[in-house]
């Protein structure tokens, strides 16, 4: 194998390296997406729980100190929904630069692939010529060689 030939194949095995790194940290960015978004269903159910206990609480009457300390309550668990809705958002940009990322990948480790195979036929067509033309010189001897 000549040098071009292995220096492409060489950098068609490291995209392809990167490829396949770029799919693992697209699956953990779906990962941390996923897990985001469940924190996120949870917090919204505490909120809704908590929501339909102080309009309980509030119905039986409460004192203002409570009303102040529920409202409070509720506030701190509207803003942690809110933090981890900007998390999920960038979780799902990340999910989506990373899905680019890796198409970009791809496409760059299936070029260097077509190269390499196309390096590959025309070294083996230049061998295969040379191996003939060796062969005819052989050919060519040996019958001067009879025939002298």
């Amino acid at each position: 194998m000549n040098d071009k030939l292995r220096t492409t194949h060489k950098i068609g095995s490291l995209k392809e390296s990167l490829a396949r790194q770029t799919e693992l940290d697209l699956a953990e960015a779906i990962r941390q997406l996923e897990q985001a978004e469940l924190e996120l269903q949870q917090l919204q159910n505490e909120y809704y729980q908590l929501a339909a206990d102080f309009d309980r609480e509030r119905q039986t009457g409460i004192s203002g100190q409570q009303w102040q300390s529920w409202i409070l309550w509720l506030n701190q668990k509207r803003h942690q929904i809110e933090l981890k809705q900007q998390v999920c958002r960038h979780a799902d940009e990340h999910v989506n630069r990373m899905k680019e990322l890796m198409l970009e990948r791809h496409r760059e480790k299936q070029i260097w692939q077509r190269l390499y195979e196309k390096q590959l036929q025309i070294w083996k067509e230049t061998v295969g010529k040379l191996e003939q033309t060796e062969l005819d010189e052989v050919s060519i001897r040996q019958y001067r060689a009879q025939n002298v």
